[in-house]
């Protein structure tokens, strides 16, 4: 892999950390009740995209190390 797709593939890991730090707090506050939701508000896929944004970044980070670069 060339320096520029381990570079550009970084960068995708760190944003999508980003975002899923953000919504594991935005998930907290909902389940704490300080945010300001409605009562229809599809919760059960705040889960669902969480999951799936978890996965996407344990397997990004796989791929990274095996690249030879540090994640953490």
């Amino acid at each position: 892999m060339d320096c520029n797709s381990r570079n550009n593939m970084t960068m995708e890991y760190l944003i999508v950390k980003d975002r899923y730090k953000k919504l594991c707090a935005f998930i907290q506050r909902v389940e704490n009740g300080s945010s300001p939701i409605h009562d229809d508000y599809p919760v059960a896929e705040l889960y669902e995209q969480q999951k799936a944004m978890k996965e996407y970044l344990d397997a990004l980070k796989v791929r990274l190390e095996y690249e030879g670069v540090k994640t953490e």
